[in-house]
């Protein structure tokens, strides 16, 4: 066998085409209340960030599980990967599973874009203060005018009788 021949043997690999890096495992637990993404939809949210599908080769291996539900008047979804879990906070069910799925997307791939700035509704308006009625203006006030001082009564002004016909006093 020449040289290069045998260089080319060496070369050559082993059981013909060259080996691909094995896939990612990518495992996705997805629960949500009825009227909110269910794990299909939110499945296609992370590929829809991703822009590409899950588990391809590179990725890292990923089990992770959110759990969306409703408290009062807030949406919550429970994010959990590995042994990490981190809870977000949306006004709306649609907006707290985009949050969810990029969480896991940048996850995936830290290189994704972020989401576009979700259209919440916008804030209720102001309702109107009622108006005060009109202001008048206040009539002067009245001084009332000085009462004349009290009399002084002599200490002395009754008169006294003595007999009859006869008295003592003013």
């Amino acid at each position: 066998m020449s040289a290069i021949a045998l260089a080319l043997a060496l070369l050559a690999p082993v059981g013909g085409a060259p080996a691909k890096p094995a896939a990612a495992a990518f495992e996705l637990a997805w629960e949500a209340p009825e009227g909110c993404p269910d794990a299909a939809g939110g499945h296609a949210r992370i590929e829809r960030f991703l822009g590409r599908s899950t588990g391809a080769a590179g990725d890292p291996d990923l089990r992770a599980a959110v759990t969306l539900s409703q408290q009062g008047a807030s949406w919550l979804a429970r994010v959990t990967i590995d042994d990490t879990t981190r809870t977000l906070q949306a006004s709306r069910c649609e907006v707290v599973a985009d949050a969810a799925a990029y969480a896991l997307a940048a996850f995936i791939d830290p290189n994704v874009a972020p989401p576009e700035p979700a259209d919440d509704p916008p804030p209720p308006e102001p309702q109107p203060q009622p108006q005060p009625p009109p202001r008048t203006e206040p009539e002067p006030a009245r001084t009332p005018t000085p009462s004349p001082p009290p009399r002084r009564r002599s200490p002395l002004r009754a008169a006294i009788r003595i007999a009859p016909g006869v008295a003592v006093g003013p």
